[in-house]
């Protein structure tokens, strides 16, 4: 019976665009207009016996906190090594992890800038054309449901400081990055079953630990699923 690797972290990031509050000579590349405000990680832990354990966090940081507690976080998310899935991991999410790294003291987080390949799951996905297909609609023709927040919304709350929804949307984003990174597992091994077994495995833990559905107003986080 085959298994999944070891361990599996499932980052999501979350960030602020702020290109319209810089000016141009102040950018020095396409990295200094984003803010890294959260990040969540979903990851798994293959035991023995071939089971699963989960865990999930998230950190998200208010404006004006500076992006290096995103960074020492991570650090200790991602220590526990193996191998890392992203969306828009390589264009995106690594660069701007090691933007915000200080390398003598992130020390775990330096160590990607050159790890080997092996370690790393881009799970960016284009159409035939070579259109890069969007996380969300990724996971929308995958089946998995995603939470969807519009930018202004986002940003709104960062600048007020209302971080339990935006930690709120990225443990369940976290959670699709997980499912996302199996369903090209098994389309590349051809193990349905290992699949089914994982998915009923995430399901139970998710009927254990229910996730938050409401931002700090009670307003509805929206989720959608095909």
């Amino acid at each position: 019976m085959s298994r999944l690797p070891t361990y599996v972290s499932a980052v999501a990031l979350l960030t602020i665009d702020l290109s319209h509050v810089l000016r141009p000579e102040q950018a020095t590349s396409r990295f200094d207009h984003l803010h890294l405000a959260g990040a969540g990680v979903f990851a798994h832990r293959v035991r023995p016996d071939g089971s699963l354990s989960f865990s999930l966090d998230a950190c998200a940081v208010p404006a004006g906190a500076g992006e290096g507690m995103i960074a020492d976080w991570l650090e200790d998310e991602l220590a526990v090594g193996g191998l890392i899935a992203a969306y828009d991991l390589y264009a995106t999410a690594l660069p701007l992890i090691r933007s915000v790294t200080i390398p003598n003291r992130h020390l775990d987080l330096a160590a990607l800038a050159v790890a080997d390949t092996n370690r790393f799951h881009d799970l960016t996905e284009h159409r035939s054309s070579g259109t890069r297909v969007t996380f969300d609609d990724a996971c929308t023709r995958t089946g998995i449901a995603v939470t969807q927040v519009d930018a202004a919304r986002e940003q709104s709350w960062w600048a007020t400081g209302t971080t339990p929804p935006m930690a709120a949307m990225l443990v369940r984003r976290g959670i699709a990055v997980w499912q996302l990174w199996l369903a090209h597992h098994v389309a590349a091994t051809g193990d349905v079953a290992l699949g089914r077994r994982a998915t009923q495995q995430l399901a139970a833990w998710r009927r254990r630990h229910p996730l938050p559905t409401t931002d700090a107003r009670g307003r509805p986080l929206p989720v959608t699923a095909r």
